[in-house]
């Protein structure tokens, strides 16, 4: 019975992410995580490996549009993003660890903690990028 429930975890895990990908409303992920969750076959070691290099790249796409927007910025609205990005990350780590808590003690808790770290990050990043956008579209108006 526990291994059925993992292997729909395992299944949900690759599956939503796939989901958000072909709509507008969710997190947006780089093809080569596509290619290497695919290759995984579900295999929990070969999708920690896929969830940290996108991780990284989710994450440093993330850092180059936050230096972007604050170079945008004029003092006022920095200093307020400055304080939203520190709220987001601690929001962040919060819900990561909300929603790994039930599964802490099992495989499928450590594949919580990365899809959700990688979920958020995708989100921020879209919703930096689309700051940034509408930044540069109407600037100081």
């Amino acid at each position: 019975m526990k291994l059925a429930i993992l292997a729909v975890a395992i299944g949900l895990t690759l599956a939503i992410p796939r989901a958000w990908a072909a709509s507008d409303s969710g997190p947006k992920y780089s093809p080569a995580y596509e290619r290497c969750a695919d290759k995984s076959d579900g295999v929990t070691v070969a999708l920690e490996v896929c969830y940290a290099e996108e991780i990284h790249r989710q994450d440093a796409a993330l850092n180059e549009t936050y230096k972007k927007l604050m170079a945008a910025l004029d003092p006022k609205r920095k200093a307020a993003l400055q304080r939203a990005e520190r709220a987001w990350m601690a929001f962040r780590d919060a819900e990561c660890a909300y929603q790994s808590a039930a599964d802490s003690e099992t495989t499928g808790g450590s594949l919580d903690v990365d899809q959700c770290d990688l979920d958020q990050t995708a989100i921020r990043l879209k919703s930096l990028r689309d700051d940034l956008s509408t930044e540069k579209e109407y600037g100081d108006n």
